[in-house]
Order: C-alpha cells, then structure tokens, then sequence
C-alpha cells in the first residue's frame, strides 16, 4: 500500500509539473541557487571540523575515519532503501548486462576506482592534522585547473584556453599565502602580527593533500573512460568499505589498541567533540554527500562547480571561529584573495565556453566526487 501511495504521489507530481512549467523553473531556480551553494558550504566546513577532532582533542585520523566511515555506511545504505521505492530513478542506475564490460576489464576498473577513492579518503583526512584548514581548502580550489592537465595526459582531451595563464597565477597566490606564513615575512616587513609560522609539518600536509586531489581527479578519469561499471550507491560503498579495511590496517599498525581505546575515548568525552564528530559524519559525509548527488542529477556537474570557489572562505571562516587559526596578515589575504578570484574566473569562463564538466569538485569531501557526461552511469559518484 504504501508503495503505491508513493507511486501515485509522484505521478500526480509529474502532472502538475506538465500543467505548471513556471513552478517547475522556479524549483530549478532554487536548486541553482540554494542546492549547490549548500553542498559547497559544507564541505568547505571540512577541513576545520577534521582539523578540530584531530588536532584539538588528539584523535587519529585513521581511527576517526574509520568510525566516520562506518557511520556513512549505513547512512547511505539507509538512505537507499527508504528511497528505493519512491524515486523514477529508484532503479539506482544499475548497469545491464548488456553494459557491462569483459571481467577482466571490469575487475580492474573496479580495483583502480577502490584505491584511488581510498588513497583521496585517508590523504584528505590525514592532511588536515599537519596544516591550517584553509591551506587545505586552498590547495583543493586548485582542483578545476588540475583536471584537464590530468585528462590531457592520460586522455589526450585538448587543453582549455588560458589555462595555463589561470595555472601560473594561482601557483602565484600560492607561493603569497606561504610566503605570508613563513619566517621570511618578519624579515622582510620586521613585522611581528602573527602568530604562526610555516614549518615542515606545513609542506607534508599540503603535500598529502596535492596527492588526494590527484586520487580525485584520477579516480574520475578512470570513471570516464568506462561508463556502467557500478551504480552511485555502489561507487561510495566500495570506498566506504576500502577505507575502513584500510584505515583499520594502517591505526592498529602504527598505534595499536592502545589508539583506539583513546581516540574512542575521546570521540564521545564531550559535547563539542559528539557534535563535530556527528556534523562531519552525518552532516557532510553521508548528509552532503547524498545531497551532493541529487544537487549534480538536477544540474550537472558543470553547473554544481560553478561554486567551488565558495569552499575557501567558508573554509577561512571555520579556522578562525572552531580553531582560533585567523588568516595571519593583509599579504596573506592578499594571497587567497588572487587564488579564489582566479578559480571562479577560470570557471565561469569553462561554463560560458561550454566546457563545464570538469570544474566540479566533489568531495566531499568532500567529500568532496561526480564523474563526468550527464548521461553517464557514474557521473554522480562521489569523492570525499
């Protein structure tokens, strides 16, 4: 009974939208305009509530990525069997048989997709743990001119125009933004307004995270160049499950039991680590993850990272009020100032051209995550 009450609500949905097109442009407009703004908002909140758990209150990445992990597991899993039956698209865009390539081929695929999406999963995490949350933010911005360097190279796709002018200026607001937080500023300007200094942990950090943003943009080739292997529910599954096998090997390797007892202890000590821990686990990797989807079906991926840039300066805001980590001085706004004008000019450039599908971001952690064509059976498969 209750499938076919909701059989014939959405019916009668499709009907009025048949009979009512301008209420059908405007809830296109409002997922233009709320949809993808609040997808990139909260993975934007990513790197500080990670850095928060980690830093602040000393739990392992690995034991927290587990758990959260583990959480976003059955999240998903939940979430696709009470909309399994309520949805036109409810057949979960499983591939046929007739789609499905060789075994050989597949298991491949399959295997690549795995490591990569793990390999982006545990670098995204662990990285947080070593910088400032925007530095991280700053380094995953990068990723709309990183992509079509990748797909020339492995795809031999042409080259956008003026990307490599976009390239050289955002390595310049990089090189700014270090600059700005090393020992160099105070001998230069005899400055002493801030607080903080660049050190090695800095560079192995955003180091970590250049390689998570090449496992991202890798993963999506390899998505690319096969279109129905897996359904989107079976794409964050494998990863989920990967990086928990993965996370588990790696914590009881380097810090045992005695890790875990500790890092769980703490997980659930207080208040404020209870809520970030279930914000960055249900908020932004099951809730925006899930979101994130539905939000890149309605619209395409083009269209949903046309606010990539977004993620910065949520990402400046939460370092200053979750962590007390402010941006340290004017050269340095400067810097993520010339980045974050840069990558939303190189975008809205792409979409103007018509080549929009490769500046989305996913994430989600971002959890960042979404494959490519529009028609494509893996396009909203999701990367945090």
């Amino acid at each position: 009974m209750a499938q076919q009450i909701c059989q014939a609500g959405r019916q009668v949905e499709i009907q009025i939208r048949k009979c009512n097109p301008e209420a059908e442009g405007r809830a296109g407009a409002s997922w233009e305009a709320y949809g993808k703004r609040d997808c990139h908002f909260l993975w934007g909140c990513f790197p500080a509530i990670s850095r928060f758990l980690q830093v602040r209150h000393g739990i392992d990445g690995n034991v927290l990525l587990s758990v959260s992990k583990a959480v976003s597991f059955l999240a998903v899993a939940a979430s696709g069997v009470l909309t399994k039956n309520t949805d036109s698209d409810a057949e979960d865009r499983r591939p046929s048989k007739k789609q499905l390539p060789a075994g050989d081929k597949r298991f491949l695929i399959l295997t690549l997709w795995g490591l990569l999406a793990t390999g982006r999963s545990i670098l995204n995490m662990l990285s947080c743990s070593y910088t400032l949350a925007y530095n991280i933010a700053l380094v995953e911005s990068l990723t709309p001119v990183l992509a079509p360097l990748l797909e020339r190279l492995f795809l031999k796709t042409p080259l956008p125009k003026n990307i490599f002018a976009m390239l050289t200026l955002s390595i310049f607001g990089c090189i700014i933004v270090a600059f700005s937080q090393s020992p160099y500023y105070y001998a230069v300007f005899g400055s002493t307004e801030s607080t903080y200094n660049w050190t090695m942990d800095d560079m192995v950090g955003l180091t970590m995270q250049l390689f998570s943003v090449l496992c991202l943009n890798l993963a999506r080739i390899v998505m690319k160049t096969s279109e129905g292997i897996m359904s989107p529910t079976e794409g964050i599954q494998i990863q989920n499950v990967l990086t928990i096998f993965t996370s588990v090997i790696i914590s009881m390797s380097t810090g045992g039991g005695a890790m875990w007892t500790k890092s769980l202890g703490t997980l659930f000590s207080s208040l404020p680590v209870v809520a970030a821990f279930l914000f960055l686990t249900l908020g932004i990797l099951s809730g925006a993850l899930l979101f994130e989807i539905t939000v890149v079906r309605h619209l395409g991926p083009g269209a949903y990272g046309s606010l990539t840039s977004i993620r910065v300066p949520v990402a400046v805001l939460g370092s200053y009020a979750i962590l007390s980590e402010p941006v340290q001085n004017w050269l340095e706004w400067i810097g993520i100032f010339i980045i974050v004008v840069t990558m939303a000019m190189y975008v809205a450039k792409r979409r103007s051209e018509g080549g929009g599908e490769g500046d989305d971001d996913g994430d989600n952690g971002g959890d960042d995550e979404v494959g490519r064509a529009r028609t494509s059976s893996s396009q909203d498969i999701v990367l945090m």
